[in-house]
């Protein structure tokens, strides 16, 4: 993982976002590969292993029932013939003939044995010398216990001339409540497991019938233990072992990993268990394991490839734009320092000429009155008409270089953007027009909390002189003004709002207002030079902030809006 992030650093060296995207990716990426690769192999090995449990588990619940079937049938062959012994103990031909007709049916019985109490055979389904069974265990438990009960054998050997291992089906025979012998079938155990371990003839798998204790009667395949060992895996067990138990591990007898399950028999002391060799098992799941890493590594392979592709091709746009940025903002620059000095050059221009003009102006006007006094102008009406227009026209011009001399000077005059009380500019412009409110007879009332703004000190007592101001000036005849100020919180600037019931405007006009030397109503009836407006335009802009009017139509009153940043715009 390190070496494919150095190896992405040597691909994109200037990409640090886009480099910790494509490796928090990657990283995503090979979580969720290595997830579902583990996921796969893991459910692959549990799907065979369960798969196995469930074959292994119902090969024993078969086997079981067989065994089961078996042993009954014996023992009921067995009840049978005490039945037959006990109406007449005497005739033992009778009881010899039916011996030998169950064994000629049954290629797993070896015998039949009557035994009487002193452990010698009375009579039995072969014509040989009739051995001494006194020393049997299955002589002895009957000898010694009054239970009626099925007694199966350990594995042992016959005493005849053909010895053959067997095991035990015995029950006890009674006579007026005294032992009188026990009554016996012995069982081939080589055929016994041909006849029963069948099922199991599949390659890897095992069948064995077990005594509690451990001790083998027959395993299949046949021969790979002697019936009569001991199996020491049972001896964990305290009392009788579950029922129903599964389980993996190596086996006891071959060393090989197996999947083995006993089934414990009803009515019997006895265990069948069967197994299932878990090797080739192990074996697939390797090769599938083996498959699936290269299908994981191929992926992964694959999917970095396609990350880098990715990589380049983000790498590549992200320096494309970044060029057409730089190209635009090369531009931009050079427009914006051409537009700067062509802004400084005109207002330097309006200042020049509105400060120079005024000189000859003076002059004209100077010149004009002095004509007004000459008697010939004195006794002529119509010179005196046109003398006056031109003193009228001549002091009107004044005014309007005066107004463009102050405008051209905003922003120019040194003071610096600073932090202000908002609250203290309306109190100090209210100061300069307070000859005019009391005047107007106006009401001027501010409300709610002001806070603190960012603009030049002389600056904004202008903006709200001339915002005051405009509101006296535009009143209603029919009324006194009543002008209220306040100012709003929002969510990245501050608003303050100017409101009068003044003449109010249409929305057409809303706009035209802030023009330099725009009037939309006759100077006989409102004088000023129509740019108070412009100037509070040019002072809120310069500091970040826009303004613009409000109107519900004319005699509906007025509404001028401004707002200011929060913070100092230079900031940004």
């Amino acid at each position: 993982m390190k070496r494919l992030i150095t190896w992405l650093s040597g691909w994109m060296p200037d990409m640090t976002l886009t480099r910790v995207f494509l490796i928090v990716f990657w990283g995503f990426v090979l979580v969720v590969l290595s997830y579902f690769y583990l996921e796969t192999t893991r459910g692959y090995l549990n799907r065979a292993l369960m798969q196995s449990e469930s074959s292994v588990r119902a090969l024993a619940l078969t086997q079981k029932e067989l065994v089961e079937a078996k042993l009954s049938e014996v023992d009921r062959s067995l009840l049978f013939l005490r039945e037959l012994w006990s109406e007449s103990p005497e005739d033992l031909t009778t009881l010899q003939r039916i011996m030998l007709a169950k064994k000629e049916v049954n290629t797993e019985l070896l015998d039949y044995l009557l035994i009487n109490a002193n452990g010698d055979v009375d009579t039995w389904s072969r014509d040989e010398v009739r051995p001494q069974l006194s020393d049997r265990a299955y002589f002895q438990f009957f000898r010694d216990t009054l239970d009626d009960i099925a007694y199966i054998s350990s594995p042992k050997h016959s005493r005849v001339k053909d010895p053959r291992a067997f095991i035990a089906v015995a029950r006890s025979l009674r006579h007026q409540d005294a032992f009188a012998g026990v009554l016996m079938a012995a069982l081939d155990i080589e055929q016994l497991a041909k006849d029963l371990g069948g099922i199991t003839s599949g390659s890897g798998l095992t069948t064995a019938l077990l005594k509690f204790d451990g001790e083998v009667i027959y395993r299949v395949p046949y021969g790979a233990i002697e019936p009569g060992s001991v199996i020491d895996t049972l001896n964990k067990w305290q009392g009788a072992p579950p029922d129903d138990y599964s389980y993996r591990g190596v086996a006891p007898v071959d060393g090989r990993l197996r999947q083995i399950h006993y089934q414990h028999l009803n009515n019997w002391p006895l265990l069948v268990v069967v197994s299932s060799d878990l090797e080739p098992l192990m074996q697939d799941y390797q090769a599938f394991v083996k498959n699936e890493r290269f299908k994981f590594i191929f992926i992964l392979g694959i999917a970095a490839l396609i990350l880098i592709l990715c990589g380049w091709l983000i790498e590549r746009r992200r320096r494309l734009e970044l060029n057409l940025k730089q190209q635009e903002l090369h531009y931009l620059t050079h427009y914006s320092d051409a537009l700067k000095r062509s802004n400084d050059e005109l207002e330097q221009f309006a200042y020049i000429a509105s400060h120079d003009l005024r000189q000859p102006l003076r002059m004209i006007v100077s010149f004009s009155r002095i004509l007004s006094t000459n008697p010939f102008i004195a006794e002529n009406q119509e010179a005196r008409e046109q003398l006056s227009y031109v003193l009228e026209a001549g002091q009107r011009m004044d005014e309007m270089l005066i107004a463009l001399l102050e405008y051209s000077r905003i922003g120019h005059d040194g003071e610096p953007i600073s932090e202000q009380d908002s609250q203290a500019l309306v109190q100090e412009a209210l100061v300069y027009l307070h000859p005019d409110i009391i005047k107007a007879q106006a009401t001027v009332s501010l409300q709610g909390e002001w806070p603190r703004v960012y603009l030049p000190h002389n600056e904004g007592v202008r903006l709200f002189q001339n915002l005051i101001s405009n509101a006296i000036k535009f009143r209603q005849a029919s009324q006194l003004p009543t002008i209220v100020l306040y100012a709003q919180d929002e969510e990245n600037s501050y608003k303050f709002v100017v409101e009068d019931q003044g003449i109010g405007l249409e929305q057409s006009q809303l706009d035209r207002i802030f023009l330099v030397f725009q009037r939309l109503n006759p100077r006989s009836e409102y004088e000023g030079s129509g740019i108070g407006l412009s100037i509070c335009k040019k002072i809120v802009e310069r500091c970040g902030g826009s303004i613009h009017a409000e109107s519900e139509g004319i005699n509906q009153g007025c509404r001028l809006i401004f707002t200011l940043p929060k913070s100092d715009t230079r900031a940004l």
